[in-house]
């Protein structure tokens, strides 16, 4: 029940976020309650990481700072419970982009640097949304050296994931190639097979009448004889 709960909350926060209806927020907010007080009950603390996570990006979607940082104090509690190591980073994903909303431009700075020198920090394309968010902070806080730097390894991201994708589409391609291959010759083993099971059933067509001619051959000798 309570994994129905978080998935109801899960999909009206997005419907949410599409058409910005309050009854929308309204529900994910209130099917993700019962869940977070089960879930302390039970002391399940991955679960309840994971429903704060949810609840900071919902208050932030509709910019109700004091609740997001509220969810995201409880949510950072229970960093080493997090079950998906992505998990953390988001989290200062989110708390870069409050501090940046709330104009604590210094906080948001910090956390975008801690974020990106993070060696955990691992998905090339969420380390595109932190410094894409980063960039942002240090434009606001006029600080273009740090926007600047952002912007070279913004690039050279693009470029390693470029250079990624050609060469999965290289990949694919020689893929298609080999299963084409392997196709036509099995298509030519097919003919093969079929014209040698084609000339067999000649040969013994051939070997019947040939058989069939002796023994006829044969009866007329002895016929032939007896006169």
């Amino acid at each position: 029940l309570c994994a129905a709960y978080y998935n109801l909350a899960v999909i009206y926060s997005n419907l949410y976020v599409q058409d910005s209806l309050e009854a929308y927020l309204d529900s994910a907010l209130n099917f993700i309650e019962p869940v977070i007080a089960y879930y302390q009950r039970q002391e399940y603390y991955q679960g309840l990481a994971t429903c704060y996570m949810l609840q900071v990006n919902t208050y932030a979607t509709v910019e109700k700072f004091q609740e997001a940082f509220q969810a995201m104090k409880k949510a950072e509690a229970l960093k080493a419970y997090f079950i998906d190591p992505e998990s953390l980073p988001e989290l200062w994903q989110v708390q870069g982009a409050l501090y940046r909303q709330t104009g604590q431009l210094d906080k948001s700075k910090a956390v975008y640097i801690r974020l990106i020198d993070s060696t955990t920090y691992s998905n090339p394309f969420n380390a595109l949304q932190s410094l894409e968010g980063g960039i942002k902070t240090a434009l606001l806080a006029e600080d273009y050296k740090l926007a600047y730097e952002y912007t070279k390894q913004q690039n050279v991201l693009f470029d390693s994931l470029n250079l990624v994708k050609q060469r999965e589409i290289v990949e694919d391609l020689e893929i298609r190639y080999q299963t084409k291959q392997v196709q036509q010759q099995n298509e030519v083993l097919k003919q093969e097979q079929a014209f040698a099971a084609l000339e067999a059933a000649q040969n013994r067509r051939l070997l019947y009448l040939t058989i069939g001619i002796a023994v006829l051959l044969v009866g007329l000798l002895l016929l032939l004889l007896q006169l």
